[in-house]
């Protein structure tokens, strides 16, 4: 048999249904086994797995019931091409029947379908004469009109296309028409690259980018992750690589949405046992694993990479960094390439073709375009579900206003339910309890603010935030301050809007009117500037944490924070006119950090403050307050006799002035505790008076 075209491109897909086989074939194999399982259909499916011909082959004596399964529809449905052995007893079988009916619904093409007439008549199949006709008469009896008439109009469809005829009389080898059938095929499956968009924007560099990286003239093996966050763009610049250079290759295979093949018992390994073997057929392979999400996957690529061959590139795409990492520790050559988001330019330009179809928009909606580009913050996915959501608006300059106010409020959920996959798949609650607490607290705060809290609450930060950082969820910037795309921040306050409340601006007219948040565990209303008193808390004792830092107007902590029982933060600073605490904040005695640096009008701290057996920090700084309580000498935790002890650090730290003479006093207290006793108190006090230190 002469050997086919040298590039063999198979392209993979999961399917919508966990029961079917999550492949995309090249070609699906109908015949009727009792005719040809052992003879002819055997040698022709040999033939094609020998070309490098991804085939499914189906069988319905292997089948139980009369009905399609899912699986067999899905396999059609995913299938390129489609080889029809019609033999002498094809149309008894209603399953054979109900099959050519859906092949024949799915096709694009003439060419797609190739019917083999396997010493039958095309006329008999075409008019239902002969055995197809006797067959069609035995189903009448048991099936209604209606059915007898789809397969009797699929007959007379296939009968008409053109194939491959095989007669008894003729002086023909069976073996020459399988060779001329497995090349025809080879042709048309061999050479397809991948669907894009006809416009793709800022996708050039980061092709170029991978290339380099990945050295395409060595003749080692290499591999690289195509790393970033959902919406990203991931897969897009995964099949611009993919089309530009799948032609250097004598083996090409684009795995589409792999993290599916592991989602209801689909055998996914199984299929990466099946692709190496195939590949081994070759000199070189590309190989693209899109969105891989499981371990095993990358455990199996390294204990395999041995066998591919010189010049063969892995590429995959994936949120998990870690498990690129992973790689590294078998095969020497990997790479990391993070997709970046999207400049200005690009981002507009994205964004005009899905609205107007056009890169540039009309001169009045060019200011709002830019919001929404903003807004969408070099997102690809964003800046898409946007564009066409305002496609055909090109003249309602209202509508675009309202819809950029609406979108900064109530996020679009097709968005939302991209970014929250990486959410939905971490599988620890601690993990997801720290991004969400980043999400709606720490964004722009120092790591270890948030450390210590995390600490304190159980959740082993060095290993969340670590995950975190891998899974692209947030980053830390060179001041060590914790970023999130707003978009992911977004996500997460929506997410977690059962458990936290966040308000923005005059939102913070909600929080006064309502007495009771049951469910809550955390509140932060931060510059709420029109924010007079904080609200009755009423029974709400499941609330831990409250921010009511730059609410440059409130006057009064209510009383009723004395409840809130398991409160262990309260973020205060910069509430300027508050005067007094309330006493019955000394009875928090859960309470671990007390934030009112800046309060400059507060005067004293509650007489109770020792009470707190739990503070860990105190930050008075540039208030008022001229003396601590003398209960600040009882701040202890109780400890079980073991070496070591805690740390209580409070900062005091008070501006006065008066007759042109200011003075400045630093007061850093520092209570160590081991074992209920406390060791020592450290005051350090420096007074300037005009300029001179003494």
């Amino acid at each position: 048999m002469s050997s086919m075209a040298t590039t063999s491109n198979l392209e993979l897909t999961a399917p919508s249904s966990s029961s079917a086989p999550p492949v995309t074939w090249d070609v699906f194999l109908s015949f009727y086994g009792e005719d040809t399982r052992k003879n002819f259909t055997s040698h022709l499916y040999s033939a094609l797995d020998e070309a490098g011909i991804l085939t499914f082959r189906d069988d319905p004596a292997l089948e139980k019931g009369q009905e399609i399964s899912s699986g067999i529809h899905n396999a059609i449905r995913d299938s390129k091409m489609f080889i029809i052995v019609i033999s002498e007893n094809y149309a008894r079988s209603s399953w054979c029947l109900n099959e050519l009916v859906e092949i024949l619904s799915c096709k694009k093409t003439e060419n797609q379908v190739v019917p083999v007439f396997y010493y039958v008549d095309p006329t008999n199949v075409r008019r239902q004469t002969g055995s197809f006709g006797d067959a069609l008469d035995y189903h009448e009896k048991l099936y209604s009109p209606d059915m007898i008439n789809k397969w009797k109009s699929a007959l007379a469809q296939i009968g008409e296309v053109s194939g491959y005829h095989l007669k008894k009389h003729a002086n023909e080898y069976e073996s020459k028409i399988i060779q001329n059938i497995v090349e025809k095929v080879g042709r048309q499956v061999t050479t397809s690259a991948l669907h894009l968009g006809e416009e793709l924007f800022g996708i050039d560099s980061a092709v170029e980018e991978i290339y380099q990286k990945l050295r395409m003239e060595s003749n080692d093996i290499r591999a690289i992750g195509i790393c970033g966050m959902g919406g990203i763009g991931k897969t897009t610049t995964a099949k611009a690589f993919y089309n530009k250079y799948h032609t250097n290759f004598d083996s090409c295979c684009f795995i589409h949405n792999v993290k599916q093949y592991s989602q209801g018992g689909s055998p996914l390994l199984p299929l990466l046992e099946q692709l190496v073997k195939r590949i081994l057929r070759f000199k070189k392979a590309l190989v693209v694993l899109d969105d891989l999400d499981k371990s095993s996957c990358s455990e199996f690529l390294a204990r395999h990479h041995n066998l591919f061959s010189a010049g063969s590139r892995i590429v995959i795409t994936t949120r998990d960094i870690h498990l690129i990492n992973q790689l590294k520790i078998d095969l020497i050559d990997v790479d990391i390439y993070m997709v970046k988001k999207l400049g200005q330019v690009e981002s507009l330009e994205l964004l005009n073709h899905h609205a107007f179809g056009k890169v540039r928009p009309p001169i009045s909606l060019r200011e709002l375009s830019v919001g929404f580009v903003t807004y969408a913050g070099g997102l690809p996915l964003a800046l898409k579900v946007l564009g066409s959501s305002l496609r055909g608006r090109t003249q309602d300059e209202a509508f675009w206003k309202a819809k950029l106010e609406k979108v900064k409020k109530i996020p679009e959920n097709e968005i939302l339910e991209i970014l929250q996959l990486s959410y939905n798949e971490l599988d620890d609650d601690t993990v997801k309890s720290i991004f969400l607490d980043i999400a709606f607290f720490f964004v722009g705060k120092y790591k270890n603010e948030g450390v210590d809290i995390f600490k304190s609450c159980g959740y082993h930060p060095k290993v969340g935030i670590k995950i975190l950082l891998e899974r692209c969820l947030i980053m830390i910037d060179d001041n060590n301050m914790f970023q999130m795309h707003d978009l992911i921040q977004d996500m997460g306050r929506e997410i977690s809007k059962s458990t936290r409340l966040f308000l923005r601006g005059n939102e913070w007219e909600f929080l006064q009117n309502q007495e009771h948040f049951t469910s809550l565990k955390m509140i932060n209303v931060e510059y709420s500037l029109n924010l007079k008193t904080t609200p009755n808390f009423g029974n709400s004792k499941s609330i831990e944490r409250l921010y009511f830092r730059g609410c440059e107007s409130l006057l009064r902590v209510h009383p009723s924070i004395r409840e809130l029982t398991g409160l262990y933060v309260l973020d205060m600073t910069e509430c300027i006119p508050v005067k007094n605490l309330a006493e019955s904040l000394g009875q928090l005695n859960k309470l671990g950090y007390l934030c009112l640096g800046y309060c400059s009008n507060l005067k004293q701290l509650p007489k109770q403050l020792g009470d707190m057996k739990l503070l860990k920090v105190l930050d008075a700084s540039c208030t008022t307050i001229e003396d601590l309580p003398d209960s600040v000498t009882q701040l202890r935790h109780w400890c079980d006799g073991s070496v070591g002890g805690d740390i209580v650090v409070i900062v005091w730290w008070s501006c006065r002035g008066s007759s042109g003479v200011a003075s400045l006093t630093f007061t850093m207290i520092v209570v160590v505790h081991a074992c209920n006793q406390v060791i020592f108190v450290m005051n350090l006090m420096v007074r300037v008076m005009n300029g001179t230190g003494g």
